[in-house]
């Protein structure tokens, strides 16, 4: 293995000047420099280098008025001694920052495969101490005078390197990759997205278009750039996403997907999938290498990415719960359509919000069994059970809601003919919710015939899914609710 050569050679900066003597031009003439390398011994290191001659150096210097000047002179020796070709400097204050001579490795003009052999090391490097003046020191150019400034260098073995302090060029590698996205949306009311980029499509407005879509590309975390098909209305070719991948590192990819739906009265982008690879990983898409997705189920297809039903919901709502089903005197519900509780939903708008939710009374079930709500007004927040990882923490229960959302599509199998068989239901939902042990048995049943029949249920068009409420600005994170999180089922 080699061995640093703890060689230390003095050079010398040799100034000289032939200019004709003129006052007036003496600070603007540039005088010639040269390097000069004069072999030194010093106690206990070697006195000769063993690594091969030098062919040219790496010399930066900068003056004092802020002027920066990178020379690669030639070298040549004379008797023994390595001397640079001249260089120009004008007269004033230089600082030498680098001074380092190369081995052109019998490929001149080729530098990627160049030796460093000796160079002179930096301030606070592990072998400035070898020497009397490291890097970086200043020197005066002095117009007419003949100027000899020592300057010395170390041998240079590749394995120490890092010792000298240098800076050198890495060439960063990179790869530029692509991956291809094409969509479909299921439209619920096509007409409500007429005015919206989907109606220039060719056939306009349908129940299944052609999804308008952007993906956000963000790499380690930072965001790099965003694609849309929006130029083309999303049919006739699909989205080529380009981006790069720096060979040599762990790039941590997420493509952000957002789809142009209807929101209220506006078209919206909404943030709908995350995907995550890394490096020269790919996206899963098939055989026909397009990663292909579909919002709703309006369709069978065989799609890479299938999303559940979009809901036009408010992100905020007033709830206030009007009746419970244990505040009546009678063995009959009458509640709006005999559910647990009556709510009544405001600060939404009327029916022409083009929201799914609105104002007015809505049957209501509970969420939460350990917590309680009054008959207030509250203001909430709004989620789609749908979409559970938007959800926060408490409420989420990613695996469970759509079973709750199958028992609400098949509610039809249970008779609610009396209190006790809503009361069954309500249990049920606490069961499956969070773990209630105090239901009857045929709660137990209902909760049973849920997770048998409703794991990774999805509602068809026309079906039921449940819209939850949480107390509005509840952190994502926080573990328990401050009040009862609240569901209505609406038709997605």
């Amino acid at each position: 293995m080699k061995k640093l050569l703890f060689l230390i050679l003095s050079t010398t900066l040799i100034f000289s000047s032939c200019n004709k003597w003129e006052d007036n031009e003496a600070v603007n003439t540039e005088y010639d420099v040269v390097f000069k390398s004069v072999q030194a011994s010093l106690d206990n290191l070697k006195a000769t280098c063993e690594n091969p001659d030098a062919q040219y150096a790496y010399v930066k210097v900068k003056h004092s008025s802020g002027t920066e000047v990178e020379l690669y002179p030639e070298v040549f020796y004379l008797g023994g001694t390595a001397y640079t070709q001249s260089i120009k400097l004008k007269p004033g204050t230089w600082t030498v920052e680098e001074f380092i001579l190369y081995n052109d490795n019998m490929t001149p003009g080729d530098t990627s495969d160049d030796i460093l052999v000796q160079g002179t090391p930096h301030t606070g490097s592990d072998y400035s101490g070898a020497i009397n003046n490291p890097l970086p020191f200043t020197t005066q150019v002095v117009a007419f005078e003949k100027n000899e400034i020592p300057i010395e260098i170390l041998c240079f073995e590749e394995v120490e390197f890092d010792a000298f302090g240098f800076s050198w060029f890495v060439i960063d590698q990179t790869a530029v990759r692509k991956q291809i996205f094409f969509g479909d949306l299921c439209a619920k009311h096509p007409e409500s997205y007429i005015g919206s980029l989907y109606e220039n499509q060719s056939n306009g407005v349908q129940i299944d278009m052609p999804a308008i879509f952007k993906i956000k590309v963000y790499d380690n975390g930072n965001f790099v750039e965003e694609f849309t098909n929006a130029a083309w209305y999303g049919e006739g070719q699909p989205l080529e996403v380009t981006y790069v991948d720096r060979v040599g590192e762990v790039n941590h990819f997420t493509f952000e997907l957002y789809i142009l739906v209807q929101d209220g009265t506006n078209f919206t982008y909404k943030k709908f999938h995350t995907w995550a690879f890394d490096d020269d990983q790919k996206i899963p898409a098939g055989t026909d290498n397009v990663v292909d997705f579909v919002l709703g189920n309006c369709m069978i297809v065989d799609a890479d990415l299938i999303l559940a039903p979009y809901i036009s919901l408010p992100e905020t709502a007033t709830y206030k719960a009007t009746m419970w089903l244990d505040n009546q005197t009678n063995t009959t519900p009458n509640t709006v359509n005999g559910t647990y509780v009556d709510a009544l939903i405001s600060n939404v708008g009327s029916v022409s919000s083009g929201y799914e939710l609105y104002n007015g009374s809505w049957p209501s079930w509970c969420a939460d069994k350990n917590t309680t709500i009054g008959n207030q007004a509250y203001n909430m927040d709004v989620y789609s059970s749908l979409y559970p990882d938007q959800i926060p923490a408490f409420a989420r229960h990613t695996n469970v809601w759509p079973m709750v959302n199958w028992l609400m599509n098949h509610l039809h199998y249970y008779p609610m003919t009396t209190t006790g068989d809503v009361q069954d239901i309500q249990d049920a939902i606490w069961i499956l919710l969070n773990n209630y042990t105090g239901g009857s048995a045929a709660a137990v049943q209902i909760a049973a015939d849920a997770s048998t029949y409703g794991a990774g249920y999805v509602p068809l068009p026309g079906g039921w899914a449940a819209v939850i409420f949480v107390p509005a600005g509840t952190p994502e994170n926080q573990a328990s609710p401050d009040i009862q999180t609240m569901f209505i089922r609406v038709d997605p």
